[in-house]
């Protein structure tokens, strides 16, 4: 049975470049990069996958 590892947050740029370098030819091993797709589209890590999540952000009740 195979290990499944979920790390949520924001990092670095140099923590994620050492990330990519660590898990290079890992092919379980993604990076989803939850800004808008305008964002991503601007720029982003190579190989990263998109997902425009707007739930994000904590929103108070009014």
């Amino acid at each position: 049975m195979s290990e499944f590892k979920q790390t949520l947050g924001t990092i670095s740029p140099q923590d994620a470049f050492d990330l990519l370098k660590e898990h290079e030819n890992d092919s379980n091993y993604i990076i989803l990069d939850i800004r808008p797709h305008e964002e991503f589209d601007e720029e982003h890590i190579t190989g990263a996958k998109n997902l425009d999540y707007d739930g994000h952000e904590s929103k108070k009740s009014e």
